[in-house]
Formats: C-alpha cells, structure tokens, sequence
C-alpha cells in the first residue's frame, strides 16, 4: 500500500488524540506521556500505508499500555454507572476495530478506511471519558 496522505482521514483523525493528550495532562502527565506516544507511533504506521512493521509493533504495543495505565488512572474514581459506560464504549471500540481488520483481510481498503478511522474516533471519545473521570 502507498503511503497515506496528511489528509487522509486514517491519518487525520489522529489530531483527535491530541486533544486527549491535552485532556491527560490535567489528570495524569504519564497517561499523557504515554498516549502522545501512542499517537506518534499511530501516525507514522498509517503514514507508511501500514507498511512498516516497526511502527506498527510500537502502535499496536503502546496502544495496550496506554489503555491500561488510563484504565488504571481513572476507573478507583468512577461511579458504577461511569464504570458501566467505560464497558459499553470499549467493546465498540474495539468491534470497529476487528471489523476494519477483516476488511483489510478481504482487500477492501476503503472498507478499513472507514472503519479504522471509526476505531479511532470511539477511542478517541473514551480517552476523553476517562480522562474526565481521573
């Protein structure tokens, strides 16, 4: 796959884990830290096309240890019902996610487009969520 453009809304909607990062500061400078990370290593493997498999261990690696230190960081504070919304974003996060994989399994690459910039949106809502609640 070609490398993708800054436009590209794969590539775009990367700006919206920015704001989190802003919103971490406030709570949790490492959760912060770790989620500006994440986003490097996010941007540079769907700049590559998904191409460069370093960029895409260190995106798929930091992505697990960003989500449990923020989980970490903000669920001893929830309320049951805070907690219960945390349980309903999460798995619909990760159903866009498993969706846009199998399309790109199929060679459907708008299909992956669409649904991986999906999976990118709803994390990047739970990030805010939690960071609100830490």
């Amino acid at each position: 796959m070609k490398p993708r453009a800054w436009r590209d809304p794969l590539v775009a909607s990367h700006a919206l884990f920015l704001g989190n990062v802003l919103l971490w500061t406030k709570a949790s400078l490492p959760c912060a830290g770790l989620l500006l990370l994440t986003t490097i290593a996010s941007t540079c493997y769907h700049r590559s096309g998904e191409t460069d498999r370093w960029w895409g261990w260190a995106d798929l690696t930091l992505a697990v240890v960003t989500l449990s230190a923020t989980l970490t960081a903000a669920l001893p504070s929830a309320s049951p019902v805070e907690v219960v919304l945390v349980l309903l974003l999460l798995p619909l996060a990760l159903a866009c996610k498993a969706h846009g994989d199998a399309l790109r399994g199929r060679d459907d690459a708008e299909g992956y487009r669409r649904w991986h910039t999906a999976w990118h949106v709803t994390v990047s809502v739970g990030q805010a969520f939690l960071a609100l609640l830490a």
